[in-house]
Order: structure tokens, then sequence, then C-alpha cells
């Protein structure tokens, strides 16, 4: 009950039901999304990103806790370490969530020769090499 009310955008609600579920099994799933919960409806950042952290300790594999550390990150104006916890996350495995913040971030991706600038032709020539074969 309380992930169907934190996707229906009712945090206070969705709060309540997940302390009550981490107070019966504190399960890793259960602790990323109380940590954002904590972020979300009570500002908690620290303790938020101290959660989210042991549970990716504890499932370093799951790209859930990677979305929701990211969305943490995001709430305390840190979009830097949120690009790059989704985009580890994405390296666990594609997930649409993770997949609609980057997209919504409005992310490029860095430069084919990171000491050429973009508009310089050989590497705007080298993306849209790379950005073809990984389409493909």
């Amino acid at each position: 009950m309380g992930t169907k009310a934190l996707e229906s955008g009712n945090p206070l609600t969705a709060l309540d039901c997940i302390q009550k579920a981490y107070e019966i099994d504190p399960r890793p799933e259960v602790i990323s999304r109380l940590a954002y919960c904590l972020a979300l409806q009570q500002g908690e950042m620290s303790k938020a990103t101290s959660l989210c952290a042991r549970a990716l300790r504890e499932e370093p594999r799951n790209p859930l806790h990677f979305l929701y550390m990211g969305r943490i990150y995001l709430l305390a104006g840190n979009k830097k370490d949120a690009i790059r916890i989704f985009r580890k996350g994405m390296g666990m495995a594609r997930t649409p969530a993770i997949q609609e913040e980057l997209s919504r971030l409005g992310l490029r991706r860095p430069p084919a020769i990171p000491f050429l600038s973009r508009k310089n032709p050989v590497n705007k020539m080298l993306g849209r090499l790379i950005s073809w074969v990984k389409d493909r």
C-alpha cells in the first residue's frame, strides 16, 4: 500500500505505511523507499542518504535503490551526484523509471573525445557514429 501511495503522489500516507513495513521487515527495498519518503516528506536528506546507502550496500545490483538515491540527491539539489547514481543504476539494468529521470533532466552524453570541444567536427562525427552503433 505504501508503494501505491508513493506512486500516486501521496507521500504522507506512503511514509506512514512504509515506516510500519520497515518495523516489521527491514528489507533493503523497504529501506530505500523509506529513505525516499523521509527526504520527500520531512526533508531529512542526511538520514535518507545514509538509509539508501545502506540499502545499496545490502543489494548493490538492485536498480530500485539507485533510483531512490538519485531522487534523494535531486531533492537535496545535488544534480551531479543524482546523474552519476542514475547512470550507475542504468548499468545494472535498463529500468524505465531511471530512463525517465535521466531524460527529464535533459542529459547529454559526454563528448566522444573529452579534451575537444563539443562543436569540434571530429567529436560530432564520432558522437553520431557511437550513437548509431549503440542504437543497433
